[in-house]
């Protein structure tokens, strides 16, 4: 029983222990252990004076540790750091020297690599280059029924001629010649049909113009007739436009009928529209003479009308005259009552005022009152407050007063400002 109990002891120990392979921290690791191993499970009571004293040393102690441990951190750090340099540059200084002499074969390789992959390249390149010189060329023969576009078919079949007496170059061989002489062979083949299209179009493009002009001629003697005809017509039109306006008198229609009956209608003039021109201007002048008949009425009820008017006008200035008379009358009279009305409404206005401004000034003197008292309450209730609370902070003696007042500072629920404002007030209800 004595061996387990033995045991858990040095289990506890261990779990307690704190370990480190840093040479500079192990001597601060066997303190560390140590104290944590002696303030393990301990507990404060700071309401004592030896609870108090007691939390006091530990913290001392432990505080004398830490402190140490941050002094000697900067040390254990700068002989890393020193150790790590010396690697590098010891690491540095051996892999220069084997490669030293490693560059020499090592360059001498690469170099050879080098320039048989660029002689190859420039092989490989030259020869893409004289390829797609061929192709180009080949797509160019393809290209040729292009050179055909807007050639009429004389210069087509000169052009075929000449393309089919051609030879392929002595520079195409192999596959590449034989795609050449089949891009020669379409390029043919597609020039012959663009040659017998064109052909075609030139035969239809003949028919066609001849079309055209015989067209054109029938219609320019449609037009030549048809112009004939709108002349008269229009002459026609004309026996029946004549205009009359609004303000034209009896004696200007009187002179357009003279004019009407004067005028002659002959055959060699209107031709088939003889007698439509005949019947038109007769029509005309006897619209005219009814216009006339209208106008010597008209003329005659206006001169009537007029007379009547200016006798209406005399005897309307004279009712106009009384009645401005009346209504200046009437104005000085309403000028002289609105003045009465607005001289009484400005007394009454001026005596509303001062009443209003004598119940302001009352309330204003009891407000103040009002104010007065309310702050000699508020001095009243703060002055009671304050004496309730020194009450309730006053300690028996100078220890629990101090107990007290390290109560609040431990106490984190409690702002800075608070806590400053509670220990001021233990102070003052214990002197």
């Amino acid at each position: 029983m004595s061996n387990l109990a033995e045991k858990i002891t040095e289990d506890a120990t261990k779990s307690l222990a704190v370990i480190t392979t840093v040479p500079g921290f192990i001597t601060s690791a066997e303190i560390i252990s140590k104290l944590r191993a002696k303030y393990d499970g301990q507990t404060y009571d700071v309401s004592t004076t030896a609870g108090m004293a007691k939390a006091v040393e530990a913290r001392r102690e432990l505080r004398e540790v830490r402190v140490a441990l941050d002094k000697e951190k900067p040390k254990v750090k700068k002989e890393a750091l020193d150790f790590c340099a010396k690697v590098e540059a010891d690491y540095k200084m051996l892999r220069s020297a084997v490669s030293e002499y490693e560059d020499i074969p090592d360059e001498a390789i690469k170099a050879e690599e080098k320039r048989k992959e660029e002689e190859k390249t420039e092989k490989a390149r030259i020869a893409a280059e004289a390829q797609k010189a061929l192709d180009d060329k080949i797509i160019e023969i393809g290209k040729l029924p292009l050179r055909c576009v807007g050639k009429n078919s004389e210069e087509i079949a000169l052009f075929l001629a000449t393309l089919e007496a051609k030879e392929i170059g002595g520079e195409f061989a192999g596959e590449t010649r034989n795609r050449a002489e089949q891009a020669k062979s379409e390029a043919v083949a597609e020039i012959r049909i663009m040659h017998k299209a064109m052909v075609e179009a030139e035969e239809n493009a003949a028919i066609a113009k001849a079309e055209q002009e015989a067209e054109v001629a029938r219609q320019e003697a449609d037009r030549v007739e048809r112009e004939r005809v709108d002349a008269i017509k229009k002459k026609v039109t004309d026996l029946r436009e004549v205009y009359v306006t609004p303000t034209m008198t009896s004696a200007d229609v009187e002179l357009i009928v003279e004019a009407c009956k004067s005028k002659i209608i002959t055959n060699d003039e209107y031709q088939e529209f003889y007698q439509e021109a005949f019947t038109m201007n007769q029509t005309t002048i006897t619209a005219l003479c009814k216009i006339h008949g209208e106008l010597v009425a008209r003329e005659a009820a206006d001169a009537q009308m007029k007379i009547d008017q200016e006798k209406l006008v005399k005897e309307r200035e004279a009712f106009e005259a009384e009645q401005k008379a009346a209504n200046a009358k009437r104005a000085e009279e309403d000028r002289i009552a609105r003045e009465k009305q607005e001289a009484a409404a400005a007394e009454e206005k001026r005596k509303s005022d001062e009443e209003a401004a004598k119940v302001r000034e009352e309330e204003r003197q009891a407000a103040i009152v009002a104010e007065q008292k309310r702050v000699e309450a508020e001095k009243e209730r703060k002055a009671a407050e304050k004496k309730a609370k020194l009450a309730e902070a006053r300690c028996k003696d100078a220890e629990t007063a101090l107990v007290k007042i390290l109560n609040v500072c431990r106490d984190e629920t409690i702002t800075d400002s608070d806590a400053r404002a509670q220990v001021s007030l233990i102070a003052e209800a214990s002197l």
